[in-house]
């Protein structure tokens, strides 16, 4: 990553926090997604049948 100099201090360019570069492969990035989508997909369906999801006595639907 190129560096550049303000005011004598080294500054990274910006990236997400924590966010690495994937290092699998273009398989195993599509498993990867795919598998994302059916987490998101069931989750959807729980709170779509069931409300939110909270432990909150506010809510008190756990």
């Amino acid at each position: 990553m190129k560096s550049t100099s303000t005011n004598g201090y080294d500054v990274q360019p910006h990236s997400a926090p924590g966010l690495k570069h994937s290092t699998l492969t273009p398989e195993e990035n599509e498993e990867q997604r795919q598998h994302d989508k059916e987490f998101i997909c069931a989750m959807n369906e729980i709170v779509a049948t069931h409300g939110a999801l909270t432990d909150d006595d506010f809510f008190k639907v756990l």
